[in-house]
């Protein structure tokens, strides 16, 4: 051991700076995968640790103004409030926009003991402003707002006249409900909101403004407190439907999506480590390979072959050792830029993150990675080889070789294909076959991300993959109840082909699955929805599922599931038999891609109880245009559609009475804006890691093959024949590379968004991205060029001389 401790510290001081480089490498690789890791946990639990601290509410209900036409339950929040289940209470008033703004003003619990805003910037409005208003993050982004922003609102007073006031944005903020996905169509609640004073609120309301309110509920025990609670919202309703949500729905829908950024930064960590160790195992080999150099000299002295092996892997420990310790550091000051995305403003502690588990487990990882990568060269550099002149010299070239050869190729191309692919042997050899793989992997992660990338971007704009098989959803926006005169405009429209009434009650499956059906009641033509698999429901008793509710429900085409609706007290358990699987379009904060139902609307009565007097009636309708229509001509003719108030207040334009959304993109996809760019951003890292490789195996592949180029020099190779030799050994090998790596990198992409959409719930239809693939071969020989420039001069430069007498 004495030997071993001596030789061991005689190597640490003639190779501190290999030493110390080495392990600066391996503390950046490790660095950035535990920087990936621990952002990727910390992006995970950000919008849960976010409900917490801010007191996020378990249940919203909502009470309309009682009138003529409203079919719901007026229940006293005063009554609710005081319910078992509930923790805190607190009541919303929403106020109504010729905008469509969804202005908000709470009571004194609001803000504080339910639903606490996250200042982003600025301040609250003033309790007696009247002219102030602090907006949501969203609404912001979308409208382009900054404090200081002047805002002009209009408040409808009558059904022809609006009262003007002018808001003055004084802050921004997130509050828990009002994170993407959300669905904007002038429900409250959803998308983007602003708040202002209970001042402000009281004066529009003494001047008739059009006002309702809604209660938010924080529960005891969340979401376990629902079933009783449901169950005295319905004793209370005294038999009349309800509008309450269940905003865990919502807050598990923003979990999802914040998911999505957590999942993407797993798979970029995980592909940085892979290249990473395929990079740091070429460097230990190439450490280990020079100390082969100096094992006969030591065999000679008398250390054995696992002395001389326990002094290179005492080396590799401080290696990693350092390398550990540089990571867990930059993995440290590196933690602000995390989270990344929606879970960036959702979380509570911004700032630098110590997270002992990941940088604990990473830091034991690198030392036992750099040990076990170590282990093996090691020991085969402690064998002596014999004959290795010999050996070398009768080594057979390369099948490229000999085809470059044959072909007549110059023999600065011939040279460098044998360069590229060859990795020789003993002192001359070059970890080839791992570079290759590195390089390989990384145009295959390249091409991969491309054509994963292509895909997403293929679904977000084809409204029809994600269950749009309508050209608009039609909603109330004002006192007129229901969608009746809509439909009677729409009918009357040549251009309009097909037109069904909907319903979404919320219902429960099988007595646990919880979510909103969709109910059709065809008015004109026949709308389905996109079907996967079977077919769509035509009967009351049938009914087709959303794959990940199919999948949740453990059924099948075929199967028989029991539905009730939870909002109506005595829904009947009905049975329904499965006839399909269809893409569900979100149409509520609380749906996600593929959950839920669609069943026909007899099937909604066949649930209602026998004494039921009858259903809500239907605020909202989809429509398609008939094929060949121009499509936007035909929806500014919509807008104009005259529309008859049931009311008694006249006849309007459609668009007056009710909110036309047009297909919105699945927001629980790009919420935080990153996804779509995610895999651009991967193919952008792995070049860079590649490109790295590339450069890497071409300055050892010079200095390994000191004696080759000499040689070559000798026989009269000039310094720019050398040079081009090396440009050709880097366009070989980045060539060959290319060759495996892109269809490898094409078919797995394609694969792996045939199975992501899949499980979305989403039509799945890849999309390969020819011309961006085929730009990367012209791009990727020409930066390996770029990088063996530095490389080629140095080869172009070296003197046969010195290098032939240092053999």
């Amino acid at each position: 051991m004495t030997a071993v401790l001596a030789r061991a510290r005689a190597e640490l001081r003639a190779r501190i700076p290999a030493v110390v480089a080495l392990g600066v490498l391996l503390g950046l690789g490790a660095g950035a995968v535990m920087m990936l890791a621990a952002g990727a946990r910390r992006t995970d639990t950000a919008y849960p640790r976010f409900a917490r601290a801010y007191k996020a509410a378990d249940v919203t209900i909502i009470r309309f103004p009682s009138q003529p036409g409203n079919d719901f339950a007026q229940l006293d929040f005063s009554v609710v409030a005081k319910e078992p289940q509930v923790a805190d209470a607190a009541t919303l008033h929403f106020l109504a926009t010729t905008e469509n703004l969804q202005i908000l003003a709470g009571d004194a619990a609001y803000g504080t003991t339910v639903n606490r805003p996250k200042l982003l910037e600025g301040r609250r409005p003033r309790a007696d402003s009247l002219d102030e208003m602090m907006v949501s993050f969203l609404l912001a982004q979308s409208n382009h707002l900054h404090v200081g922003s002047l805002v002009p609102v209009h408040f409808p007073v009558t059904f022809t006249k609006s009262l003007p006031v002018t808001l003055h944005v004084v802050g921004i903020e997130a509050s828990p409900g009002e994170f993407p996905p959300q669905i904007s169509n002038g429900t409250p609640g959803q998308g983007g909101v602003a708040h202002v004073s209970d001042a402000l609120y009281r004066s529009l309301k003494d001047q008739r403004v059009f006002t309702f309110d809604f209660l938010l509920l924080r529960l005891k025990h969340g979401s376990a407190d629902l079933p009783a609670l449901n169950d005295e919202l319905n004793r209370l309703a005294n038999g009349l439907p309800q509008l309450n949500q269940d905003l865990n729905a919502q807050a598990a829908n923003v979990q999802r999506s914040i998911h999505l950024q957590a999942v993407a930064l797993w798979i970029v960590s995980g592909l940085v480590a892979l290249i990473g160790l395929l990079v740091l195992s070429q460097l230990l080999a190439r450490q280990a390979t020079i100390d082969a150099t100096e094992s006969p000299t030591l065999l000679a002295l008398g250390m054995t072959r696992p002395q001389i092996w326990l002094t290179g892997m005492g080396r590799s420990a401080i290696i990693g050792i350092v390398g550990a310790a540089i990571g867990v550091a930059g993995a440290f000051a590196a933690s602000p830029l995390m989270p990344i995305g929606t879970a960036r403003i959702a979380d509570p502690s911004p700032g630098v993150s110590f997270d002992p588990t990941v940088l604990g487990i990473g830091a034991v990882a690198a030392l036992v990675v750099v040990l076990v990568l170590a282990a093996w060269p090691l020991w085969k550099s402690t064998k002596v080889v014999q004959h290795e002149t010999a050996t070398a010299g009768s080594a057979k070239p390369s099948l490229a070789a000999r085809s470059a050869r044959l072909s007549g190729f110059p023999p600065p191309v011939s040279t460098g294909m044998r360069l590229a692919l060859e990795s020789g042997r003993g002192r001359t050899e070059v970890p080839v076959r791992s570079s290759l793989m590195s390089v390989t992997l990384a145009i295959a992660a390249l091409a991969g991300a491309l054509t994963f990338g292509a895909s997403l971007n293929h679904l977000l704009n084809t409204p029809r993959l994600y269950g749009w098989k309508w050209d608009a959803h039609v909603t109330t926006n004002s006192d007129q109840p229901s969608s009746d005169p809509a439909v009677d405009a729409l009918q009357s429209d040549p251009a309009v082909e097909d037109v069904a009434g909907v319903d979404t009650p919320p219902v429960l499956l099988d007595g646990r699955i919880r979510f909103d059906v969709i109910a059709l009641d065809q008015k004109k033509g026949l709308l389905d929805p996109i079907v996967l698999d079977g077919r769509a429901p035509r009967q009351p008793n049938e009914i087709a599922l959303g794959v990940k509710t199919l999948r949740d429900a453990h059924a099948h085409i075929g199967s028989t599931v029991r539905l009730l609706i939870t909002a109506i007290t005595g829904s009947r358990d009905i049975p329904f038999t499965v006839v399909g699987t269809v893409v569900i379009p979100p149409n509520s904060d609380s749906a996600r891609l593929g959950s839920g139902a669609v069943i026909t609307y007899d099937a909604v009565k066949r649930m209602a109880p026998p004494d039921f007097k009858h259903l809500p009636q239907q605020t909202d309708l989809y429509f398609r245009f008939a094929p060949g229509v121009n499509k936007a001509q035909a929806m500014a003719a919509v807008r104009k559609l005259p529309v008859v108030n049931t009311n008694g207040k006249g006849t309007t334009a459609l668009e007056n009475d009710y909110a036309i959304i047009l297909p919105q993109r699945p927001t629980d996809l790009v919420n935080f804006g990153q996804v779509q760019n995610l895999p651009f951003l991967l193919a952008g890292l792995v070049a860079v890691l590649a490109a790295a490789t590339l450069a890497h195996t071409l300055v050892t592949s010079i200095r390994r093959r000191r004696r080759d180029l000499a040689i070559l020099k000798m026989l009269g190779f000039v310094p720019r024949q050398v040079r081009w030799t090396v440009a050709w050994q880097a366009t070989t090998f980045v060539s060959a590379a290319l060759l495996i790596g892109l269809p490898v990198g094409i078919a797995v992409g394609r694969v792996g968004w045939s199975a992501f959409a899949s499980n979305l719930g989403t039509l799945p239809e890849p999309v390969t991205p020819s011309l961006r693939l085929l730009l990367t071969i012209p791009g990727a020989i020409v930066l390996a060029n770029v990088i063996a420039v530095i490389p080629a001069l140095m080869a172009g430069r070296m003197k046969p001389a010195p290098a032939l007498r240092a053999e």
